[in-house]
């Protein structure tokens, strides 16, 4: 869904924008070029948190085992927690 809205808002903005200095309307191409610059960003953030193989290579997981009567019986990869980032 955020991935819809930042392509939305890229769009748009970009369209805005080229009409927008087609009738030398400077101000409204600064708050397209924002909306532009709003959905790259979104984009950015979306992309930057989701998991990847290679961060079980990087020490960012860690395995959870879970037993029954002493046997495993299932295991589930877990991200570990990054003190750094605030949710």
């Amino acid at each position: 869904m955020i991935i819809f809205i930042s392509i939305i808002l890229i769009v748009v903005g970009y369209f805005l924008g080229v009409k927008l200095v087609d009738d030398e309307n400077t101000i409204g191409f600064y708050l397209c070029l924002g909306l532009i610059l709003a959905g790259w960003y979104l984009v950015s953030v979306h992309y930057e948190e989701q998991p990847k193989a290679i961060d079980v290579y990087r020490n960012k997981t860690t395995l959870q085992i879970t037993y029954r009567d002493g046997i495993p019986v299932d295991s589930v990869v877990i991200f570990k927690e990054n003190p750094l980032i605030k949710k």
